[in-house]
């Protein structure tokens, strides 16, 4: 069996406290975070109750994106030719192109 230093010890001690605090989210804190979003969402408009019981609105998915992933998007948009002046903070994925990049620049959980 191979034997660790003493240094990729305490590098996971570290991370096991870390993760045992909360400080680092897991598929599973992902998963409550995204129930819990989804319950608040389901009280605050009795619409998105009624269409997620319905079935008419799929389950929420929550993706972690890598850092920066909004100023590349938005200097990708500004290359193609769109003003600055005229960017907002993107909210709601409304075509395939910009899924396919924000799915691009996931971080895998």
């Amino acid at each position: 069996m191979k034997q660790i230093s003493k240094k990729e010890y305490e590098k996971y001690q570290q991370y096991q406290t870390d993760k045992l605090h909360g400080r680092i989210l897991t598929p599973d804190g992902l998963r409550v975070i995204r129930d819990l979003l989804d319950e608040k969402l389901a009280e605050a408009s009795e619409y998105y109750a009624h269409y997620r019981q319905e079935k008419k609105l799929g389950p929420l998915e929550l993706i972690l994106l890598q850092p920066q992933t909004f100023a590349l998007y938005r200097d990708v948009q500004v290359w193609n030719g769109a003003s600055p002046n005229q960017l907002k903070p993107i909210h709601v994925i409304t075509n395939p192109k910009t899924e396919a990049f924000f799915r691009g620049l996931k971080i895998s959980t």
